[in-house]
């Protein structure tokens, strides 16, 4: 379980209370992390977790949808045109509230603002952050549209370089992420500390 690789510091509060909040930037029918994330949050809430699902999602997909009746709180905040990287100016304004209320913030995904906007407000907060890439940092994925993902990559590796734990969901997607975080180890060293990677694999039920 997730929730027990992070580190302490949720105000004396036990594992199985922690209020977690989960953000991403949509919910796609089809898509592997409509599946995936509801599932990871539903099974965090029967653990006795306050868990609340952040995304700019129109449609709720249907495990999302299962999600809410198991008590995971979801939110879906407005989108903002052109939705070229997936901004919302209402999550500007409200997410910082969603993320000071919780004790551990998990992002999944890149290159997105909610990723940026939802790691910079646990930072700030001093949060307990995750990320999870989630299959972003193949190297087959980074040649899709290449020169967009370099002009922003260097945001997301600075957000992981200071996560407190990138969740990988196997062993070739850590090599993904200590590849993607290589060059820059003089870095990781000039601030103390690298980010600590776990494998753990999406559940499957």
């Amino acid at each position: 379980m997730l929730g027990h690789a992070v580190k302490s510091g949720t105000g004396g509060r036990s594992p199985n209370n922690m209020r977690i909040l989960h953000i991403l930037a949509d919910l796609p029918l089809g898509g592997g992390l409509s599946e995936s994330v509801p599932m990871l949050c539903a099974s965090e809430q029967r653990q006795g977790m306050e868990v609340t699902l952040v995304s700019l999602a129109s449609t709720l997909p249907p495990a999302a949808k299962r999600a809410q009746i198991l008590g995971v709180t979801v939110i879906s905040y407005r989108p903002t045109p052109p939705h070229v990287i997936f901004f919302s100016w209402e999550m500007l304004r409200k997410l910082t509230r969603q993320v000071e209320a919780s004790d551990v913030v998990h992002v999944h995904s890149q290159w997105t603002f909610p990723v940026w906007w939802g790691c910079w407000c646990a930072l700030r907060a001093k949060k307990t952050l995750v990320m999870s890439p989630r299959g972003c940092l193949d190297p087959v994925r980074l040649k899709h549209s290449a020169w967009k993902k370099k002009m922003v990559g260097w945001m997301d590796r600075w957000l992981l370089r200071r996560a407190d734990v990138v969740h990988a969901t196997c062993e070739a997607e850590r090599a993904w992420i200590q590849a993607v975080l290589k060059f820059e180890s003089s870095k990781v060293l000039k601030f103390g500390r690298g980010p600590r990677i776990v494998v753990i694999p999406n559940g499957v039920g």
